[in-house]
């Protein structure tokens, strides 16, 4: 039977988009209620929720800055590594709720909701609704895209960057201008989104000869978003890359090396933690690698925009180039092309077999990380 989102819950598009809003919410929270029920705490639902969030990673840090922003002293000194545009808008909603955790949890989840409404639109471009659908599933399933309705980035970076795809397809380079540079404020790969509007704007001016300067402003945007990032360096600590040194040193360790060395790196340490950090880090974080490689070529081969092989590559290139990563499945999570070029695969049975077993992981990884699994 034909999957397809409109006529299943009524032409209206508002009607549409609130059935793909709470969806996308939904398969967040259920398993999240899932894991604490089988947890059996005697914590009730929203504190185990905050206890969970807090425990481990960045969910701390974020809170930190938004309540006292970058500081050059201090054990918080190294916290200029974080990005400052979402600790900001927690800082806004914290405004109203008085609970910086309350408005992280707000701020990730409306942009949950409404990434996944932009998401669908932007597979809708050239996809059927019912691949559209599948690929939107296959995203919000993918076993660590839990991360969006936690306190992280991950959710602002969803909406921003199918934001900023979008209005790339769309030719509507003011979006564009505006949806890059805030991503660039918000994550280290939102700088890439350069090279696919750039592409755009060439293949558009290989065609008509005349260089859209609204396209070109938004291309020099995301870089734009990285320059105000480095400016706060510059004032805050005098040194425009100080937040280099601090990734390099404790407790991340985290500098760049050449792909190759970080490759070899995961699987040494999957060798050394079979029994545990393994099995949810290292071995994921390997398969990724190879399986973006293949799914880019995939689409490269079967036409998929160039635009989109050019941005999946440079993102996947720019987390991978990272020394001691522990959170490559979360960043990967956001390489909006590979879902995007999964879907519009020809075989139904093997777009199924992978949505059934991704469904799979995500509830265990979901689930592993609400219990307080170290998956960062």
């Amino acid at each position: 039977m034909k999957l397809n989102i409109k006529s299943r819950f009524g032409t209206d598009r508002i009607k549409c988009f609130a059935s793909i809003f709470f969806a996308a919410l939904l398969c967040r929270w259920a398993v999240f209620l899932f894991a604490w029920n089988a947890s059996g705490t005697d914590s009730g639902f929203f504190q185990a929720v905050y206890d969970a969030f807090v425990k481990a990673g960045d969910t701390p840090h974020y809170i930190e800055i938004a309540k006292n922003g970058y500081t050059a002293a201090g054990e918080n000194s190294n916290l200029i590594v974080f990005f400052p545009l979402y600790p900001l808008l927690m800082r806004i909603f914290a405004l109203f709720s008085q609970n910086y955790f309350a408005s992280g949890l707000f701020v990730s989840n409306v942009c949950t909701g409404l990434g996944a409404c932009v998401l669908y639109e932007l597979m809708r471009i050239d996809l059927p609704e019912e691949d559209a659908a599948l690929g939107l599933a296959l995203f919000l399933l993918f076993p660590y895209s839990f991360f969006t309705s936690a306190v992280y980035t991950e959710g602002l970076f969803l909406l921003l960057s199918a934001s900023s795809l979008y209005c790339m397809r769309k030719r509507r380079w003011g979006g564009a201008f505006a949806f890059g540079l805030t991503c660039a404020l918000t994550r280290t790969q939102g700088t890439v989104l350069a090279f696919a509007f750039a592409y755009e704007m060439l293949i558009d001016f290989s065609k008509t000869k005349r260089l859209d300067k609204k396209a070109a402003a938004a291309v020099f945007a995301p870089l734009l978003g990285y320059f105000i990032y480095l400016l706060i360096n510059k004032l805050v600590y005098g040194d425009w890359f100080i937040y280099l040194d601090f990734q390099a040193d404790e407790p991340w360790y985290n500098k760049a090396q050449w792909i190759g060395e970080n490759i070899k790196q995961h699987y040494d340490m999957a060798m050394q933690y079979k029994d545990g950090l393994a099995m949810y880090i290292y071995f994921p974080q390997l398969i990724l690698f190879f399986a973006a490689a293949a799914l880019l070529l995939y689409g490269l081969k079967n036409g998929a925009p160039s635009s989109y092989i050019i941005y999946g590559g440079a993102y996947t290139a720019v987390t991978y180039l990272h020394g001691w990563q522990i959170s490559g499945g979360r960043y990967m999570s956001l390489c909006l092309p590979l879902f995007i070029i999964a879907a519009s695969a020809k075989s139904k049975t093997a777009k199924y077999t992978a949505l059934a077993a991704s469904a799979m992981f995500y509830a265990a990884m979901s689930s592993l990380w609400f219990s307080g699994y170290a998956i960062m």
